[in-house]
């Protein structure tokens, strides 16, 4: 595991984060099917690893219960100030390798949050979640799926595609995940945000990234200091298929759709 958590200073960045940061609109209405459903069902209950305000707002909306996993109960409140409905949601303090749940639940959401623990700790969270699982329930996570070769002449993306990206979305959104793909450590099997930084600076001086547009970028992840992990599909699949079976593949209808796959899993 690694040291460092997902902690308020992060929540007080993320809350003001653009997609893929968090999910965009399309992915919010692929949860909201799962959500809506169980809207007339009795006793329903979802549980959400984090805190994450447009996951919440769609549980509030239908009506539905639910409770977030979360390192910092500060987060949870910190979240809460951009969500519009009365917030009736609980909180649980805790890390997700090590939660206990009390309960069993209809539907289980998350989102990048198998990416926030080293691969070899994956199937800690894995088999918690697989447990708190009722009969028919489905958990609903949406991923950020590297491709092998994609973005690897970053240049060649920043000349041809950024400029013509960023007309139709913020420079934030055509940014982020293709600096992901392109900075992932393969060796060590996971990338590093604000240390990264610098080399994407030098893409600025060189003249093939407007200022501005590096400017938002830093502004979100200056103080992103703790790895993600994000294998490539068939290893990331191969975990899964340990503790569930793949119902579905989903997407948003985003220009970063095919390196944000939302999975429906169901419990073996």
């Amino acid at each position: 595991m690694a040291k460092s958590t997902w902690d308020p200073k992060l929540a007080q960045i993320y809350r003001r984060m653009l997609p893929p940061g968090p999910p965009s609109e399309s992915e919010l209405a692929v949860y909201e099917k799962f959500v809506k459903a169980l809207k007339n069902k009795k006793g329903a209950k979802v549980l959400i690893l984090g805190s994450t305000p447009g996951l919440r707002s769609l549980c509030l909306k239908h009506r539905v219960p639910y409770v977030s996993v979360d390192y910092h109960r500060e987060n949870f409140a910190i979240m809460r100030q951009i969500i519009k409905y009365k917030d009736t949601g609980e909180v649980m303090v805790g890390n997700w390798c090590q939660m206990k749940l009390p309960e069993k639940y209809d539907l289980v959401m998350g989102d990048i949050s198998f990416g926030m623990v080293p691969f070899s700790a994956l199937d800690k969270i894995l088999v918690r979640v697989a447990g708190s699982l009722k009969k028919d329930a489905v958990v609903v996570h949406r991923t950020w799926m590297r491709q092998k070769g994609h973005f690897k002449d970053f240049e060649k993306f920043l000349h041809d595609v950024h400029p013509k990206l960023k007309k139709q979305v913020p420079p934030f959104t055509s940014l982020a995940l293709p600096f992901v793909m392109f900075f992932y450590d393969q060796k060590r099997e996971r990338i590093l945000f604000a240390q990264n930084l610098p080399k994407l600076k030098n893409f600025v001086r060189r003249g093939l990234l407007p200022k501005n547009d590096y400017q938002q970028v830093e502004l979100f992840w200056s103080r992103y200091k703790m790895p993600n992990y994000y294998p490539l599909k068939e290893k990331y699949e191969k975990k899964i298929k340990k503790y569930f079976r793949i119902r579905q593949v989903l997407y948003g209808k985003d220009w970063f759709r095919q390196y944000a796959p939302i999975y429906i899993l169901k419990k073996k």
